[in-house]
């Protein structure tokens, strides 16, 4: 993933992936939900491919990666995180305080962040919210097809 020239930008983003990314596939989604973690991925950035052109936007690791880290942070929302030592929140307020923390630094990375949590706000809405919500007989929209599933081999049982 690329996400622009070295600065504290950069590196706060290879921070998110350490600290979000690697916990939402290893432990959120787990052994069990391989495929649907790489479905989620996928869908993600076929999205962002059919927006770029239409928002102007460059590169799309930075939409992605907060993609993720919103998931995360919903998925995790007992879990109490840390800003620089400073501030400590529940996880759910993470990504919206790193927002304006960005905006407070006037980045030019604003637009792109906010696509990032909307899709992951839609992705959360359509995967946990919606379902409970609307039981749909047992089908589960977001779900990966079953040939996709099939590519990531056996899985564990869970």
């Amino acid at each position: 993933m690329y996400f622009g020239r070295f600065g504290l930008m950069f590196a706060l983003r290879m921070l998110d992936l350490v600290r979000f990314a690697y916990p939402l596939e290893a432990q959120t989604f787990g052994p069990t939900r391989q495929a649907q973690f790489a479905w989620l991925l996928l869908c993600a950035s076929i999205v962002l491919l059919l927006l770029s052109p239409v928002l102007s936007i460059h590169y799309l690791s930075v939409p992605l990666s907060w993609t993720m880290v919103y998931i995360w942070s919903r998925k995790n929302r007992h879990i109490r995180v840390s800003f620089f030592g400073l501030v400590v929140m529940n996880a759910p307020y993470m990504p919206y305080f790193e927002l304006l923390f960005t905006l407070l630094q006037k980045s030019q990375e604003v637009k792109d962040i906010v696509l990032g949590l909307s899709l992951g706000h839609l992705y959360y809405f359509f995967d946990e919210l919606w379902p409970r919500e609307y039981p749909a007989h047992g089908h589960h929209w977001l779900g990966p097809p079953q040939s996709w599933v099939d590519m990531f081999g056996p899985q564990p049982n869970s």
